[in-house]
């Protein structure tokens, strides 16, 4: 098994013990040469869980716990499989007449990614907005597609990196397919190859798709692939076909790594939302996760599983021990995958313009000439809070979302 040179755990303890006399960090984990950049953007779930908080006596504020724990997850073993170059994270959208949900939330998510893009158009970089944009029409013609469709059509949306100055920085693709029960199954595999060798090896699974004419991240993204209905695909073939190159892990491993860091992962969560500002917290936890997930990988090659500990049964002790020790590097193909400095990170970018919408996120933020996006409705006996696009009014309580009284709220 690598030696990954972890500092001896009595060593570390002594440390612990006195720098906790000062509330400083064991001066082994100082970085010496400044801000490390790193493959997951810790600040994006401290944003989320201060917004969160500040909801946190108003109608709907367990629905969008539930969907921030489940978004973040998604997100953990996104960036996990992307270091094992794995199906990055597995997701269900609910299908109601025609309209994709996230699994916890009653809202759209089309509505989650319109919002991320009005986010990114006011604060974001211009290098990005044709991307952005194109994200969101894409969903929306799988969606469209997707309304109709018979159980197992496939729809595959390819993400490359963007160009200098962005920053979407990963190489994946999404699969969406429907299930028997008329929802969307979403796998997001990382990808180790350009826009014109994924095609190219989409046409060796599906001779009938239509090849782009423009390779771009834009047109790619706004024109998701439509695999042919005749035949059914697994969609675990399909990676193994797009990467038949490179080496993979198989799911089974996979999935043995994900339940042994299953506890890390939860406690990461709850230290998130429990205190959006204690970073170090935040990082040792965050870099136990990928030091176990590694410490698991080699002993899958090993055939030395029996002597692995889940994360379920380690000590607290035994967690920041090892979220204190330095995360092997990883070169993924789409960016550096390695720990989190804990004194303060970087990271090299999000996964998509939902990043910036999701949970609700800066929804109160955000005004045009008619005044917030978000509104209660004026009927005493509906606590119903409405939501509806910038720039635009909408007529009736609940117009284009679950709920609501449907009665007058123009003005």
């Amino acid at each position: 098994m690598e030696n990954r040179a972890y500092i001896p755990e009595q060593v570390y303890l002594e440390k612990l013990e006195k720098s906790n006399m000062y509330l400083l960090p064991p001066e082994s984990s100082v970085p010496k040469f400044g801000r490390k950049i790193v493959q997951y953007e810790l600040d994006f779930d401290r944003e989320q869980a201060r917004e969160l908080l500040t909801s946190k006596y108003t109608e709907g504020y367990e629905s969008r716990v539930e969907n921030f724990k489940s978004f973040t997850e998604m997100q953990l073993i996104t960036a996990l499989g992307e270091r094992f170059n794995r199906g990055l994270s597995k997701y269900t959208y609910k299908m109601e007449e025609g309209v994709l949900y996230g699994e916890h939330s009653e809202e759209p998510f089309l509505n989650v990614l319109e919002r991320g893009r009005l986010y990114r158009q006011i604060h974001g970089n211009s290098v990005d907005h044709k991307r952005e944009e194109a994200e969101v029409i894409g969903f929306e013609k799988i969606q469209e597609y997707m309304k109709d469709a018979e159980e197992g059509a496939t729809a595959i949306s390819i993400s490359q990196p963007g160009g200098e100055g962005s920053i979407y920085k990963h190489n994946f693709y999404d699969v969406f397919q429907k299930n028997r029960e008329g929802n969307i199954d979403v796998i997001r595999f990382s990808n180790a190859n350009n826009a014109e060798e994924t095609v190219e090896k989409l046409v060796d699974i599906d001779l009938t798709i239509d090849i782009p004419s423009d390779l771009s991240s834009e047109h790619l993204l706004a024109n998701p692939i439509i695999l042919s209905s005749d035949t059914p695909h697994d969609l675990d073939k399909i990676h193994a076909q797009i990467h038949k190159e490179h080496s993979v892990m198989n799911e089974k491993d996979f999935q043995v790594i994900k339940e042994m860091c299953a506890f890390l992962i939860v406690s990461y969560i709850n230290a998130v939302l429990e205190d959006p500002d204690d970073t170090y917290t935040h990082a040792r936890l965050y870099n136990a996760i990928f030091n176990k997930a590694d410490e698991i990988a080699d002993a899958l090659k090993e055939d030395t599983m029996q002597t692995v500990q889940s994360s379920a049964e380690m000590t607290l002790e035994q967690i920041y021990y090892l979220g204190e020790q330095k995360v092997r590097e990883v070169d993924t193909g789409c960016g550096f995958s390695g720990g989190a400095g804990l004194v303060g990170e970087s990271a090299n970018g999000p996964f998509s313009v939902a990043d910036y919408g999701v949970g609700g996120r800066f929804s109160t933020e955000i005004k045009d000439e008619y005044g917030g996006l978000e509104f209660p409705c004026p009927y005493e006996d509906c606590k119903k809070i409405n939501k509806r696009p910038y720039g635009k009014l909408i007529k009736t309580c609940g117009e284009g979302q679950i709920g609501g009284c449907g009665r007058d709220v123009t003005c």
